[in-house]
């Protein structure tokens, strides 16, 4: 089996949090559901690359998002966690 890399965009603006709702899918558990800006990382894309390119295609804007970094494993896991307890 190949692996699919998946990349999701966190935006937060005005300590705010974007997600963005899901609308009638093919797969209807989805429809309506929310989720984080983000999808499939094309053939010799760059994660940078593959961001910028979701979020052209799903919020139809790139230029107003200038800092695009990526995190490692570890980090990310840590600020899940403290979403998590700051939402409990």
């Amino acid at each position: 089996m190949i692996p699919i890399q998946v990349l999701a965009a966190v935006i937060v603006k005005d300590n705010k949090i974007l997600c963005v709702q899901r609308g009638p899918h093919k797969y209807p558990y989805l429809t309506n559901k929310w989720e984080f800006p983000g999808g499939k990382m094309e053939e010799g894309e760059s994660q940078e690359e593959t961001i910028r390119r979701e979020i052209k295609e799903e919020l139809d804007d790139v230029e107003g998002f200038l800092h695009i970094h990526t995190l490692p494993p570890e980090r990310r896991k840590q600020i899940i966690e403290q979403f998590k307890n700051k939402n409990e």
